[in-house]
């Protein structure tokens, strides 16, 4: 008997015990499936009903029923039935924590991932043991309350780099990305999120810029013993310009580079002789034409060292303006490195604002008036914007 004769009389067996059990009861049959072999030898699946046909006194003289080709839906079913299998495969497999919550912050499925790196024996002691994901996760409960509304408005968050809480208290740094789930109104339904712990870099990073610190430290050391004018200058600059860039919205990670970029900005005035640096007469044009070298010499010094921020760059080009008239290489608009912008703005504001070797301080009303009249001719308009406001809204002081 082959595959064929084999199904047919399997099929032949089970429609005669429903007609059967139809002859019996004289309940109608509904959504019966059925596998079936065509002629061609291809299988196939048909769905059929079937009721009885009774005469004028009730008695039982017929069937009647239809059949219709279900492959095509059976088909369909079983790719998905497939695709949730291979789903639940990656979701119990991976390496990274998988988890969908309640925007009220339940979780609501979580993998086992999930629970190894948040410190929980399993996912159902996470899901039972937070209540609050805001205040028992995050380390930073507004950082949860702040991501639900970006995500409402823009339908995902990634990049996120955030600390939270392990079942022990211990912290942990995890990198997110979420999602929404919408329901059929486009409301916000469920977040769905993938983390994956980066203590261990975050920490290796720390590390990393605890020597660099040093490093930059050892560099502004030696222009101090140089010239203890240019040190003091480079750390005002190096405050002032950060809190800028604080204000203008920038990352952390910028902020940090800006700030030790801003630290040994004048580096390169090692090369410039100490006579002309502590002067206290007016600059002639051939000493301020060796001045505007330490921009290059600044760079040459440091454009080896491989700090994770283009510190060298923006060494180069703080002293480049937006119209082209600066130096060493008239860039313009920009071709300028929006932190060696921000730079620029604080260097000219600190040294008007204070004490050069030839000249008393020109007053900081007389800074601004400055960035105000230049503001996008020679420097970044929202550079100044920024460093007005926290100069006449926020109290900043040079100190």
């Amino acid at each position: 008997m082959n595959n064929r004769q084999y199904q047919d009389e399997k099929n032949a067996q089970k429609t005669n015990q429903i007609f059967k059990r139809l002859y019996k009861t004289g309940e109608p049959i509904k959504s019966l499936e059925a596998e079936i072999i065509r002629k061609n030898g291809t299988k196939g699946f048909n769905e059929a009903s079937a009721s009885l046909i009774k005469d004028a006194k009730g008695k039982p003289i017929g069937f009647r029923g239809f059949t219709r080709d279900i492959t095509e839906r059976k088909r369909t079913e079983e790719q998905l039935r497939q695709a949730e299998k291979n789903y639940r495969t990656v979701f119990e497999n991976a390496q990274e924590g998988i988890y969908r919550a309640t925007p009220e912050g339940r979780f609501i499925m979580v993998n086992q991932a999930m629970a190894r790196i948040l410190g929980y024996d399993s996912p159902e002691e996470l899901i039972e043991g937070i209540t609050d994901i805001a205040h028992q996760i995050y380390v930073h409960p507004e950082e949860r309350r702040n991501v639900i509304e970006f995500i409402e408005r823009q339908g995902f968050a990634k990049n996120d780099e955030l600390q939270w809480y392990r079942k022990d208290g211990s912290k942990v740094w995890v990198y997110r990305t979420m999602q929404v789930v919408l329901d059929e109104n486009r409301q916000l339904l469920y977040v769905d999120g993938i983390i994956e712990d980066i203590t261990d870099r975050k920490e290796s990073v720390d590390r990393l810029r605890k020597a660099l610190g040093g490093t930059v430290r050892a560099i502004a050391s030696l222009v101090e013993t140089r010239d203890p004018y240019t040190a003091g200058h480079q750390n005002r600059v190096a405050d002032l310009a950060r809190t800028i860039a604080r204000e203008m919205g920038l990352s952390g990670e910028r902020i940090e580079g800006l700030r030790m970029a801003g630290i040994i900005h004048d580096i390169g005035k090692v090369s410039v002789p100490s006579e002309i640096l502590s002067t206290p007469k007016r600059l002639t044009d051939l000493e301020f034409s060796l001045i505007k070298t330490h921009v290059q010499s600044g760079y040459d010094i440091l454009k080896d060292i491989e700090f994770p921020w283009p510190v060298a760059r923006m060494v180069l080009e703080h002293h480049e303006r937006m119209n082209g008239s600066g130096y060493p290489n008239g860039l313009t608009g920009d071709n300028i490195l929006v932190e060696s912008r921000i730079l620029s703005v604080a260097d000219v504001v600190e040294a008007m604002a204070t004490h050069r070797p030839y000249r008393p301080s020109l007053g900081l009303d007389a800074a601004l008036e400055e960035i105000t009249r230049n503001k996008g001719l020679l420097y970044d308009t929202d550079a100044v914007n920024a460093c007005l406001r926290i100069f006449k809204e926020k109290g900043y002081k040079i100190i």
